[in-house]
């Protein structure tokens, strides 16, 4: 990618990179306080609902146990007055008393009204018809007699007849609607109002079970819900035991309630949801353990059981007119249940301790808020479901409110910073561009540069870095133009050093030779070299130098001790004489530079070796036969030290065949490792044990394979020579 372009991106990121990044923090930070904001005004809502639902609830139970109280005050009343009644003469004639016939619709009441509250529930039709009903009077019905009943049950109906001044009080100071209000006595006489003409011919109510619990009790019982077969609506009804003369149960007095009146309207929870329910319920009764259970077999586990509420009144989905609360029974028991078996079952223990509660539990698939109190000590309590949907309603408003502004500022400011992206990015394609037309004009003169043109210069007249670096440019060629010249003054050097060592082994009967020296610069200081009768009665000479230093100079300085040595060779009549005159050339040119020349000369002859140690390591002899190194060493200083030193000669008589010679300088064993370790000499002797039985160039190739596995990636601080000489068998018939 061109530098332009990076430019312009980078321009571009300055801009974009910040401005985003605040944009993306700005627009999470708003989201989240939208979305704070509306579970806050949930949970607050919530909560308001919850204790405005809680004091309805308890409102709503208190004037359930006010209308409880008055009705069972006013069953009392009944009671007693029946008593007083059936203990005193019959009021007025006979005759003027209504007697219901027993027929489905039977004779109506004179004077008799229509009530919306009086209809019978047909469920064939899905229609309610009206029953006429005289609220004036009351009518008597004599129970399972086949003809015309006695005196005694005449004057009992017409003490009846006579309480209706007291039913039609009891309806008057009643705050709940009601349907009936009866005496029934035990010998099948009984009073219904409101008047009734006809009442169903096999309708007895002394198999009820609210008649049969208020003969055995000494209270007000309540019984419920119950379907009235006049109606065919759920009702609950309030009995109480009427005592005779003899003090014995003469009958029982009862008062019939809707179920549904239990359930008032209250205009604060339709406004708060339309799909608000009403309830009065009880809970399910707990599976009992059997016998089994109790003796630790098959125990009922009631925390799996599943818990629901009975509703014994509640609101009508789709009321009737001028009906607010109905609930029509079915012919199967109705109950409330949830998804949530656990609440449902901590609600149901609620209301058998009779505590009141605040839960959010599922309702016939919905989340809702549950509010309910009790009712009595009975177990009834009042239970309000509102879907939370309506009851977070304004938080949920709110909420969307706040997000659709988030959404419209980031809008805007999306708008915003793709003009600015825009002004951005031509200033910066303008600016970018006169950046790049110097460095164009660098890379062009770069170009023609490395095409050999020395020529090449750049103009840069900006007051700038890349006037600087036009300028480094325009210095730098000169330079390089040198560089390149030493350079390949050097590669000549280098060939011209390459071709002063031997280029191959020389063939020498009786002997087996091999060499090679790598320079660490591109020339170097080590010399190794092979000479043919350096010296009266010699044979095959070797010798191994190292000058001091590395690079060109040392190069020179071999150069020359080449051919000094080269010179002497033939003219001395001595190793010691020959090295002597050497040393005595080479510190003409070395005593004013501190330079100096490490040598080691070595003959070879059939009675054994010579050589003269000038500074330089002693030479390695291996025996294989008896797998021992021996050390040529020798007194001698290192050439250019002195002018007049006189060497002396070295002899090893006896050349075994099999022995090995090794010369090298001192780049062999003071080779390091990556750790600072030296390769030392004890590592030389190990290669060159480990190889013996293989030809003398190999164990050359095996011990520098083995120093550059030491050494690793450390760079080469030395020069390495080695020679390595193998005594041959037929040495004694060859060597001179």
């Amino acid at each position: 990618m061109r530098i332009r372009w990076k430019l312009l991106l980078l321009f571009l990121a300055i801009f974009l990179l910040p401005i985003g990044a605040g944009r993306y923090i700005a627009e999470r930070s708003w989201l989240r306080l939208g979305l704070e904001l509306g579970e806050r005004s949930s949970d607050e809502l919530v909560r308001r609902m919850g204790a405005e639902l809680g004091r309805m609830v308890e409102d709503h139970a208190r004037i359930l146990a006010r209308d409880r109280a008055i009705l069972e005050a006013l069953v009392r009343v009944q009671a007693l007055e029946a008593a007083r009644l059936l203990g005193a003469p019959p009021p007025g004639a006979p005759g003027d008393i209504l007697v219901s016939e027993p027929l489905h619709m039977g004779s109506e009441g004179k004077d008799a009204a229509m009530d919306p509250r009086f209809c019978r529930v047909e469920e064939q039709v899905e229609n309610c018809l009206p029953l006429e009903v005289d609220f004036d009077r009351s009518a008597v019905r004599f129970l399972g007699q086949m003809g015309q009943p006695g005196p005694a049950e005449r004057a009992d109906a017409a003490r009846l007849a006579s309480l209706a001044p007291v039913h039609v009080e009891a309806s008057r100071k009643q705050p709940s609607p009601l349907l009936w209000q009866m005496i029934v006595l035990r010998n099948g006489t009984m009073s219904i109002y409101p008047a009734l003409g006809g009442l169903p011919a096999m309708w007895d109510p002394r198999r009820s079970e609210w008649y049969a619990r208020a003969l055995k009790a000494d209270s007000v019982l309540w019984t419920g819900p119950v379907t009235d077969p006049l109606t065919r609506q759920p009702t609950l009804v309030a009995s109480l035991a009427v005592p005779g003369p003899d003090g014995a149960p003469a009958g029982v007095a009862a008062m019939v309630v809707p179920a549904a009146s239990l359930v008032h309207e209250n205009e604060h929870i339709t406004g708060i949801s339309h799909e608000a329910s009403s309830f009065v319920v009880r809970p399910e009764a707990q599976p009992e353990a059997d016998a089994e259970s109790e003796a630790g077999v098959g125990a009922v586990d009631r925390t799996k059981s599943k818990p629901r509420l009975h509703v014994l009144a509640g609101e009508d989905s789709q009321p009737m007119p001028e009906r607010v609360h109905m609930l029509w029974l079915t012919r199967q028991p109705r109950f409330v249940e949830s998804e949530d078996d656990a609440g449902l079952r901590t609600v149901a223990e609620d209301m058998r301790a009779m505590r009141s509660g605040v839960r959010v539990l599922p309702f016939e698939g919905r989340r809702s808020l549950w509010t309910y109190g009790p009712v009595s000590g009975e177990g009834l309590a009042l239970l309000l479901i509102v879907p939370m949907a309506h009851v977070i309603a304004p938080a949920a408003a709110a909420e969307q409110y706040v997000l659709e502004q988030v959404r419209h500022q980031i809008n805007i400011t999306g708008l915003v910073i793709l003009a600015g992206a825009g002004i951005v990015t031509l200033a910066a394609f303008l600016a970018s561009g006169w950046i790049t037309a110097n460095i164009s004009k660098l890379v062009g003169m770069t170009r023609r540069l490395s095409q050999g043109d020395f020529e090449a210069r750049v103009d840069i007249r900006t007051h700038d870095e890349l006037r600087e670096l036009g300028d480094s440019f325009n210095a730098m060629v000169p330079a390089l133009q040198e560089r390149l010249a030493i350079k390949e003054s050097l590669d000549l050097a280098r060939e011209i050093q390459r071709n002063l060592l031997p280029a191959e082994a020389p063939h020498t009967p009786g002997l087996e030779v091999a060499g090679a020296s790598h320079s660490c610069e591109e020339t170097g200081g080590d010399y190794y070299d092979y000479l043919d009768g350096c010296c009266e009665g010699s044979g095959l000479s070797v010798c191994v130098g190292d000058v001091s230093g590395h690079g060109l100079p040392a190069a020179l300085l071999m150069a020359s001790a080449r051919a000094f040595l080269r010179a002497q060779a033939g003219r001395s009549t001595s190793l010691a004489e020959a090295v002597s005159r050497v040393n005595q050339l080479i510190y003409l040119d070395t005593y004013r530079t501190g330079h100096f020349m490490t040598l080691l000369l070595m003959a070879f002859d059939r009675d054994g070796v010579s050589w003269v140690r000038a500074g330089h390591d002693p030479a390695l002899v291996y025996d294989p036969t008896a797998d021992s190194f021996e050390e040529l060493s020798g007194p001698g200083l290192a050439l250019g030290l002195t002018p007049d030193h006189e060497y002396s000669q070295e002899r090893r008589a006896g050349l075994r065949p099999g022995l090995l010679f090794c010369l090298a300088t001192d780049g062999v064993w003071e080779a390091r490792s990556p750790e600072g370790e030296f390769y030392g000499k004890g590592r030389l002797r190990k290669c060159i044990r480990e190889n013996a039985g293989r030809p003398a160039a190999e164990i050359v190739e095996a011990v520098a394979e083995d120093v550059a596995v030491f050494r690793g990636r450390c760079p080469t601080e030395d020069d390495v020579t080695l020679v390595i000489v193998r005594i041959r068998a037929d040495c004694r018939e060859n060597l001179a």
